[in-house]
């Protein structure tokens, strides 16, 4: 196993930026977690990288299951530069990113999740994770959403990035789209009816969940069939975007 270059170490301390992942079309994980989701999610894998202390206990953990991978030797030091974690456990990958597999146009589910300005990595991360929870594998994301590839995304979602199937949405046209297929859309908002007072049937569903900050854009509101509020008993001006996907996941989806 060699020691990682120079060169090496510049471009993948370049993938924690959005601009570097897309050029390179690949991301660094790190954690053994992530990358056994990578692996059975068939992500083509680079190459593996070992800081210097876990190399001597990785036939500890998986005897045999590196090796058709290209290993590398990273040095405790700049794998700490390479990790985001306070206490990395000295494993890593770097993937290639997988593109989307269909147009938006080719959704057909039973649950679609639209997330609107989703800006908080944790938050949109936290929302794959639950989404896959809930057996829902199309999440259209808009133009402003947080890159999921971002790492924060990636780790708080605990791998759920690399199986659901994520559309983006730069025109503004799914919502549109999806109506045309039949589909109702409901959205998230403060002043809407109560959510557990919605009986769905047995069309397609698209939910949106808006901005931490603004909720669902006016446009998008306009487009809905039906705007749902989950009621407060308590102090506070709203939830948090995340729990609040949570709560539509578990009443609207049958679970």
């Amino acid at each position: 196993m060699e020691l990682i270059t120079k060169n090496s170490l510049k471009q993948l301390l370049q993938l924690g930026k959005k601009k570097f992942r897309a050029e390179q079309g690949r991301m660094f994980i790190e954690g053994f977690r992530l990358l056994d989701e990578a692996l059975k999610c068939n992500l083509i894998v680079e190459e593996i990288l070992f800081s210097e202390s876990r190399l001597h206990k990785q036939h500890d953990v998986m005897p045999s299951a590196f090796n058709k991978y290209i290993c590398t030797l990273v040095t405790n030091e700049d794998f700490a530069r390479l990790a985001e974690t306070e206490s990395p456990q000295g494993i890593g990958a770097v993937i290639r990113i997988p593109k989307t597999p269909h147009a938006i146009q080719a959704i057909n589910s039973k649950t679609v999740l639209y997330l609107d300005r989703i800006s908080d990595p944790g938050n949109l991360g936290t929302i794959l994770r639950t989404a896959q929870w809930f057996g829902v594998s199309d999440i259209i994301v808009s133009e402003d959403c947080a890159d999921e590839y971002n790492p924060k995304v990636v780790r708080s979602s605990l791998g759920a990035v690399f199986s659901e199937n994520i559309y983006h949405d730069p025109a503004g046209k799914a919502v549109n789209l999806l109506k045309e297929k039949g589909y109702i859309v409901a959205s998230a908002h403060l002043q809407g009816e109560k959510l557990k007072e919605f009986k769905r049937d047995n069309r397609p569903l698209l939910i949106i969940i808006g901005s931490e900050a603004h909720g669902v854009a006016p446009d998008l509101l306009s487009l809905s069939d039906m705007q749902l509020v989950i009621p407060g008993t308590g102090a506070g001006e709203s939830l948090n975007a995340a729990v609040s996907a949570g709560i539509f996941l578990a009443l609207l989806t049958g679970n």
